[in-house]
């Protein structure tokens, strides 16, 4: 074994401990094949937000982020205007969004309500921001990438890269597309068991959330770790070899 798979090693276990969060380890969406977006009545229009407008930021949004993991099975479709209100119970398999109040949140905004009950959750975008003048469109598109990321299960990250990172920069300097703490996340929640079955299983997956779910390691991740102290001896028996040969 030689120093660099020996620092490999080491170098890649710690990987295994630090990767995206969940909401909460029970929720799921019931549908993910086939998640439907749709508005909820009176969509954000009473704040002068055109519905193409809306409409077309929810198409980027999950266009340029969440429907572009082929590993996983998730895939979000943009639906219609319906009767139930912001403020009711989604269907199941369903993503309802509109604006409301948020109570004083100050920046372009929004909040998701998860349901683990039926697989649902309910994106509010702050209606006290998102009025003409008052936002950009990109900044719409982040912000409901952002919210659609609950909706999927998915907590804030520390990771500055990630679409889900608790530090929004004020929405500036917008990440274009998922990160691989985002990638695993959706894979881990949805894994599309057709392409992973042709590259190992679930298992090819290398990455956990954080310590809110109690999901065990990768087998093999521990595997490599009770490795270590073998190198470890190696590469200290080698050098008193070679020593002792030196002084032959």
């Amino acid at each position: 074994m030689k120093l660099t798979t020996l620092f490999s090693l080491v170098v890649l276990f710690p990987h295994f401990a630090s990767a995206f969060i969940l909401v909460d380890p029970d929720y799921h969406l019931s549908k993910p094949d086939d998640t439907v977006i749709n508005l909820a009545s009176g969509a954000c229009r009473a704040n002068g937000v055109a519905d193409s407008e809306l409409r077309s930021a929810i198409s980027d949004a999950i266009n340029r982020y969440w429907n572009t993991v082929p590993e996983s099975r998730l895939k979000f479709k943009l639906g219609s205007e319906v009767s139930r209100l912001i403020t009711d119970v989604a269907e199941p398999g369903e993503v309802l969004v509109g604006c409301q109040d948020l109570g004083g949140l100050s920046g372009p905004s929004g909040v998701t309500v998860p349901n683990n009950g039926n697989g649902s959750a309910t994106v509010s975008l702050n209606k006290d921001m998102f009025v003409p003048s008052g936002y950009l469109y990109e900044g719409m598109v982040y912000v409901l990438a952002h919210e659609l990321g609950h909706a999927v299960g998915l907590a804030h990250s520390d990771d500055t890269a990630s679409v889900m990172t608790y530090n929004s920069h004020e929405w500036q300097l917008p990440a274009k597309y998922l990160s691989q703490d985002d990638k695993d996340g959706v894979v881990y929640l949805y894994p599309n068991s057709a392409f992973m079955g042709a590259f190992g299983g679930c298992s090819a997956v290398a990455a956990t959330p954080h310590s809110n779910d109690p999901t065990p390691q990768p087998e093999w991740a521990w595997f490599l770790f009770l490795l270590l102290p073998l190198g470890i001896r190696y590469l200290l028996n080698y050098d008193l070899r070679k020593i002792y040969s030196m002084l032959k």
